[in-house]
């Protein structure tokens, strides 16, 4: 399939010869290429598990899903941001290998995160530098892998910007290319839904209320690509270009339904929340005061009573 295999020696695993430490049967499936950590001893367990096997999976992670191609991205000092200068930038990919470093090799102790210092002296924890603007405290996934390279076995994938690529189609902020994305390796085109499905789908309906409903469902799928990361898709009785009857439900991790009067009464929506209790997915309803507006603050959205 393209992936990579790690082998775990469990405590009632023998090992005589550590140069072929794998089962005959499994010759041809593993060899001495093959990344292995040694579980054997029950008390090195933890440090065994978070100094070896997570960085080691993250790595192989890293190197399946390939780079989106689009490199440089930055962001500003949390200083420097408010007064417009250029000269205090950090590339978050940078930052991001930081913090994710740092986090993997946290104790029961845990040191201080990293800190990073802009070209004007300004000293800000890393934490913070990637909560603004361009960056991500949540470090998500910024890119997936090419199904169809994935199908031919060609290793690293050629792969698709989730923030730049993706997330617009799902957001409704694009209708051009009927939903398919042109692969730069294989130059073959996938479909938006097998490429990259939405994480969480937001089913909404405008109603009479129209763009105050549709302002409320974007703030809240925005809240949820910055503090969670996830890839959500706008549901709102619209199917996207290119997308099959209701798809995006049946693709989706979960559905948030965001209940009103006109929600109970829409064909379309009912049927979103009849596909997603068929499937048995979770289902997360939010009910709504008959007249709302969205409230926006930093870390959070509040819907409130107009």
């Amino acid at each position: 399939e393209g992936g990579g295999i790690i082998a775990l020696w469990l405590p009632d695993c023998q090992v005589d010869d550590h140069r072929e430490w794998w089962p005959t049967s499994m010759s041809g499936v593993l060899d001495w290429n093959t990344p292995y950590v040694d579980l054997r001893n029950k008390v090195t367990w933890p440090e065994k598990v978070q100094g070896e096997l997570i960085p080691l999976v993250y790595k192989l992670l890293k190197l399946w899903r390939g780079s989106p191609g689009v490199h440089g991205r930055m962001v500003k000092c949390p200083e420097c941001r408010p007064l417009g200068l250029v000269t205090g930038q950090f590339p978050v990919d940078k930052l991001e290998d930081q913090v994710r470093e740092w986090r993997l090799h946290r104790t029961s102790a845990p040191p201080p995160p990293p800190t990073q210092t802009c070209a004007r002296g300004h000293q800000h924890d890393t934490l913070e530098i990637l909560q603004g603007e361009g960056g991500s405290a949540s470090l998500r996934c910024d890119a997936v892998a090419c199904p169809l390279c994935l199908a031919e076995g060609a290793l690293p994938p050629g792969c698709f910007d989730v923030w730049q690529s993706v997330a617009p189609y799902y957001r409704g902020e694009v209708v051009a290319g009927k939903g398919l994305l042109r692969c730069s390796r294989c130059t073959m085109r996938s479909r938006l839904f097998d490429a990259a499905p939405p994480q969480v789908f937001i089913a909404f309906a405008s109603g009479a209320r129209g763009p105050q409903m549709d302002q409320i469902a974007r703030s809240v799928l925005r809240r949820l690509e910055e503090e969670a990361g996830t890839v959500s898709c706008l549901g709102g009785g619209l199917e996207l270009i290119g997308s099959k009857p209701l798809e995006g439900v049946r693709k989706a991790s979960m559905l948030l339904l965001l209940l009103t009067d006109d929600f109970v009464t829409s064909r379309q929506c009912m049927a979103e929340l009849s596909e997603a209790l068929a499937m048995h997915k979770p289902v997360v309803p939010v009910l709504l005061r008959p007249s709302i507006q969205p409230v926006q603050r930093r870390n959070s959205i509040l819907i409130s009573e107009a």
